[in-house]
Order: C-alpha cells, then sequence, then structure tokens
C-alpha cells in the first residue's frame, strides 16, 4: 500500500539491484535504444542534471 512518505526516486536496495542488472543485460540486445534518468539508472537526478547526463549519453552513441 502506497503512504504518504513513499520516495519520489528510486531506492536502489537489493531486489531493485537484481532488477536493474536484469533489464541491463536485456537491453545489451538493442543498441539503438539508450535510456538515461532516475527510473532507468535507479539514480536520482535533478532534472539539469538528468539534460546534461542524456547530452552525454547521446554524444557517446554516436561515438560508436
Amino acid at each position: 500500500m502506497h503512504g504518504e512518505n513513499d520516495p519520489f526516486y528510486p531506492v536502489f536496495n537489493k531486489e531493485s539491484r537484481e532488477r536493474y542488472e536484469k533489464y541491463a543485460e536485456l537491453l545489451q540486445q538493442y543498441k539503438q535504444i539508450i535510456l538515461v534518468g532516475r527510473l532507468s539508472e535507479y539514480k536520482y537526478y535533478d532534472m539539469d542534471d538528468v539534460v546534461a547526463r542524456t547530452l552525454v549519453a547521446v554524444e557517446q552513441a554516436m561515438q560508436g
């Protein structure tokens, strides 16, 4: 049940780390997909950090 103290960001615990590793492994099959942000990286980001991270990820993808 969701309460008023639920976090608004991913909590990186054992269960979510295992889930993240499983999805990260599956993602290797799809090189054309770039995932960034709080939910895809299980990290807390402010919006300016998400934009900066996205720009870096796209630049890395373009370099091959």
